[in-house]
């Protein structure tokens, strides 16, 4: 999983960005959406915004991991 370094900014800001190089389906696997983001999810018509979608929703879940939340 491709995350870029983490920044911080203060106690209370941080943030990353992913390179995605993940298929869909290994994305799909480890992103552990709930029943609602799956839902979202396929509407999605278009492999790159799908990809995209799953990929922040990793990045969001890595950085509040972060936290310990």
């Amino acid at each position: 999983m491709p995350l870029q370094p983490i920044h911080h900014i203060d106690n209370s800001f941080v943030w990353g960005s992913w390179f995605i190089t993940e298929a869909i389906e290994e994305l799909y696997q480890n992103a552990l959406l709930s029943p609602e983001e799956t839902a979202f999810w396929h509407t999605i018509q278009h492999p790159t915004p799908q990809r995209c979608f799953l990929a922040s929703r990793l990045l969001i879940k890595t950085l509040v991991g972060h936290w310990g939340l």
